[in-house]
C-alpha cells in the first residue's frame, strides 16, 4: 500500500489499538496541582480584571479529562463566568468524539470524583451520569490527528497524557513540534507518567 494510503488508515488503526481507559480526576495529584497552584497563578498573572484562558486536551478520548478541567475551573475561579475560557478537546477517533459530546458516563468514570462534585455537576439517570450543561458547554470537541499542526493554537495549557508511548521517536518529535507551535509564550505542556520525554534526549 502507498504511504498516503497507510496514513489514511492510521486513524482507524489507532482507534482500534488504544485502550481509551480514562475517568474523571484521573491522577489526583495533577488536579491538586492545577487547582491549587497553576490555575490560581495564571489567574493572578492576568491582573485584577478577568481575561482569557485557553486549554487544549489533545487525544481527549471520551472527554473525561476535558470535562474534569471544566469542573475544576468552575471550582477554582470565583468569577469564572466573567472569563473568556476556551477548552478544546481533540481526538483521532470519531467514535470517541461522539461519545464525549453526549456527556454521559457510567459509575466507573465518576468513581474517583468526590460525591459532592458528582451531585453538583451530574444528573443521575439510572446507572448513568449525565454532565450538566454548565460544564459540558465549556468544552468544544473536534477531530485532529496529532501528526498535523493544530489550527488556532496559542494555548496556555496543553494536555498530552499517555499518548507519546504509542509513537516511534520520529513521530514523537513531530507531535511535540506541533504541540510546541500550539502553545502560547510561557504555556505549559502536561504529559503523562508513562510518557518518555525525560528519558529520550531528542525529546
Amino acid at each position: 500500500k502507498s504511504k498516503e494510503g497507510c496514513e489514511e488508515e492510521l486513524p482507524h488503526f489507532l482507534s482500534a489499538v488504544t485502550t481509551n481507559e480514562t475517568y474523571f480526576f484521573r491522577n489526583e495529584q495533577l488536579w491538586q496541582y492545577l487547582g491549587g497552584e497553576l490555575i490560581p497563578a495564571m489567574v493572578a498573572s492576568r491582573g485584577p480584571r478577568a481575561g482569557a484562558l485557553r486549554f487544549w486536551s489533545a487525544a481527549s478520548s471520551s472527554g473525561e479529562e476535558a470535562y474534569t478541567l471544566a469542573i475544576l475551573l468552575r471550582e477554582t475561579i470565583p468569577d469564572v463566568a466573567k472569563w473568556s475560557i476556551t477548552i478544546v478537546a481533540s481526538d483521532i477517533s470519531s467514535r470517541m468524539l461522539e461519545k464525549a459530546r453526549t456527556g454521559v458516563y457510567n459509575d466507573y468514570a465518576v468513581a474517583k470524583t468526590s460525591p459532592a462534585l458528582v451531585k453538583k455537576y451530574f444528573e443521575e439517570q439510572g446507572s448513568e451520569y449525565r454532565l450538566k450543561d454548565e460544564a459540558r458547554r465549556m468544552v468544544r470537541f473536534q477531530f485532529h490527528n496529532l501528526r498535523d499542526p493544530f489550527p488556532n493554537g496559542k494555548f496556555d495549557v496543553v494536555f498530552l497524557r499517555n499518548v507519546l508511548m504509542y509513537f516511534d521517536n520520529a513521530m514523537k518529535i513531530r507531535v511535540l513540534a506541533n504541540i510546541t507551535d500550539a502553545l502560547a509564550p510561557g504555556g505549559r505542556l502536561i504529559v503523562g507518567d508513562v510518557d518518555p520525554i525525560r528519558t529520550i534526549a531528542e525529546l
